[in-house]
């Protein structure tokens, strides 16, 4: 099978949006796991962020495969049965969609965790300057003074 006839390009072209798909689902997880981040689920968004990386390079290895294609769309397409220029076309919008709204999520996600990271800073920041202010007010008071009454006639 010659990777620029009908039948390669829509494998590469399946396989791309297989892992477009999968990514989508990664991005949900990673997503989920930003909201709740916490120490104890730091391992599982890098074992996220890993998993991530393999199906980009999954995509990468599709695009190249494809890339001869669309550089020569308008003169190879006419190799190409009618039908398979419809397919190609049609799973050529589908992969682009598929990008497009990943790209747009993980903009989203950069920007929540880039307002959790300003909340953040904001924190230790109050956190700091309370505990500058306690240890300049905070200091134990001295404890109660025992006090007596005095007569006037006793002094």
């Amino acid at each position: 099978m010659n990777e620029l006839d009908g039948t390669g390009v829509l494998a590469a072209l399946k396989e791309e949006a297989a892992a477009c798909g999968e990514l989508a689902g990664l991005r949900a997880e990673q997503r989920r796991l930003i909201e709740t981040c916490g120490p104890e689920s730091l391992e599982t968004l890098l074992e996220v962020l890993a998993r991530k990386e393999k199906a980009l390079a999954r995509i990468a290895r599709a695009e190249e495969r494809i890339r001869p294609l669309r550089a020569m769309w308008e003169t190879r397409k006419m190799a190409l049965a009618a039908s398979q220029r419809v397919a190609i076309g049609d799973a050529f919008v589908e992969v682009r969609q598929l990008l497009e709204k990943l790209i747009a999520a993980e903009t989203e996600d950069a920007e929540a965790l880039a307002a959790k990271k300003k909340a953040t800073e904001g924190r230790i920041e109050t956190f700091g300057r309370r505990r500058q202010l306690n240890a300049v007010y905070g200091r134990a008071a001295p404890g109660p003074v025992e006090g007596r009454m005095m007569d006037r006639r006793d002094v």
